[in-house]
Parts: structure tokens; sequence; C-alpha cells
């Protein structure tokens, strides 16, 4: 198991149902170097309040990673109240996860009066991202 407090680790599925706020799992393995943001003191600064980071060990917990189709890591999820909100992956700092999470959380903070022209045709994530209905 990954250098974590057990209070920042989550090992079962009902660890995972937050009615209150936000949570932020990260998912990770005790292979990886990095040290989990979730070991770090503080969690996701938003506006006026703090979302907890919590972290999964996929080595340790193989049915969360099947579950959550998790293929690289690090993957964070933002949850609420047991469903998905938001997916980023990849290596990311406190800092461009709290900016993301604000925006997949409140998508009226982009201000844009049209989508931008693609060439291919915008999927539902971007669609609700971006604050714009699909076809």
């Amino acid at each position: 198991m990954m250098n974590l407090a057990p209070e920042y680790a989550i090992t079962c599925v009902a660890q995972l149902v937050r009615a209150d706020l936000p949570l932020v799992v990260e998912f990770t393995s005790s292979r990886v170097k990095q040290r989990p943001m979730a070991a770090r003191p503080g969690g996701i600064e938003l506006a006026e309040t703090r979302l907890p980071v919590r972290a999964v060990d996929i080595d340790a917990y193989p049915d969360l990673r099947r579950r959550f189709k998790i293929n690289l890591l690090p993957t964070f999820i933002v949850l609420h109240d047991s469903a998905e909100l938001a997916r980023f992956v990849g290596p990311h700092s406190r800092r461009e996860l709290a900016g993301a999470i604000r925006r997949a959380l409140d998508p009226s903070m982009v201000m844009v009066q049209e989508p931008p022209r693609a060439k291919a045709r915008w999927n539902d994530f971007t669609t609700r991202l971006w604050g714009f209905t699909s076809d």
C-alpha cells in the first residue's frame, strides 16, 4: 500500500458516496514514484470551500479500477453523491485541477458567445463543459 494515512485512502465503494460536497478521487498505484496528491494536506481549494482528495491504490483494489475503467495513471475523478461529474487523466498540479474542477462544476464560468467551429462533431462531455446543448 502507498504511504498514505488511512483517512485519505479509499478501500470500498461506500467511501465514495458523499452528498454534502464533491469528492476528488485520485487513482494511483504503489508502483508510481510520484507521491499522491491525497497524501498532501489541504485538498483542492475552490471559491468558498475545499474539496477533499482521496486516493485509490489500483493494485490493492482492482475492483475499483475496473468499476471506473481506469487505464492511465494518475486519473482524477470528481464524484458527488456517487455520480461522476468530471474526469482528468494524467499528472496535474493542484492549481490546474482546481481550475478544471471549477469549470466542470459551473460551466457558466466560461463565457463564449458561440462554440468554436470544429471539423469534428462535439462529444457530450465537451458540449456540457462549454455549456452548449448538443444537436
